[in-house]
């Protein structure tokens, strides 16, 4: 058993140490009296960072803990979110689509194989009537 937020702040706290590194790419200020475009995204993460700290030290014997496993599971879906827009970019949204939503609807628990591939291959079409026959808005091509 490990404390959630812990882990939400650790991953909050490095997007914060990313931000400020990334900040010092930004153009430097204009003139002496200008503060420049990295300060605010700078302090900005700043702040947060200090915030996380804090808050961390005052919860730290009351914060609520969950199974390592459900963790686990929770990055491998969001890698498997990262895997599937991946692959969209690559291979295209309508082919990526049917594959992404049958092991979706796998994985959250429903085990009708058919109706699942139904689904899967009709929702893309679906979508593609609405947005880009319907509405005019090109989602991808086929």
């Amino acid at each position: 058993m490990v404390p959630l937020v812990h882990i939400i702040y650790v991953c909050l706290f490095a997007m914060g140490a990313l931000f400020i590194w990334t900040t010092q790419a930004f153009p430097r200020p204009l003139s002496a009296h200008d503060i420049g475009p990295a300060v605010f995204p700078m302090w900005l993460a700043i702040v947060m960072m200090t915030l996380i700290v804090v808050d961390t030290l005052i919860s730290w014997g009351r914060a609520r803990k969950v199974p390592l496993g459900n963790v686990g599971l929770a990055v491998l879906f969001a890698l498997g979110m990262g895997s599937t827009v991946w692959a969209s970019s690559r291979f295209g949204f309508f082919y990526v689509l049917p594959v992404a939503l049958y092991i979706g609807l796998w994985a959250i628990g429903s085990r009708r194989l058919v109706v699942n591939g139904i689904f899967s291959l009709v929702m893309p079409v679906v979508l593609w009537a609405i947005f880009d026959q319907l509405l005019s808005i090109p989602l991808a091509r086929l």
